[in-house]
């Protein structure tokens, strides 16, 4: 029969082998996963700078098209919910 000293120094090691353990697997994906991340920004930016003028006025046409479309698109929705209240009065 183990004292209940020793049992608790047991737990405690145990506990101790484990935090460190699951800290370090925890930190390492954190890193690969800022690794790809970093990469993946790479990528975008060599991407970025080898677009010819033509297709960065294409890029810049259609973002001009999305912020129009999304501007649009918020005015849609206020005057839906008005017009929506308007026939359920």
């Amino acid at each position: 029969m183990r004292s209940p000293l020793s049992f608790v120094y047991q737990e405690v090691t145990t506990f101790v082998y484990r935090a460190v353990s699951d800290t370090l697997l925890t930190v390492d994906q954190m890193e690969a996963a800022r690794t790809h991340y970093h990469g993946a920004l790479l990528r975008m930016a060599d991407v970025s700078q080898k677009l010819d003028p033509d297709q960065q006025k294409q890029v810049h046409k259609f973002r001009t098209v999305r912020k129009q479309t999304d501007k649009e698109n918020e005015r849609k929705k206020l005057f839906g919910n008005t017009q929506q209240d308007n026939i359920t009065v």
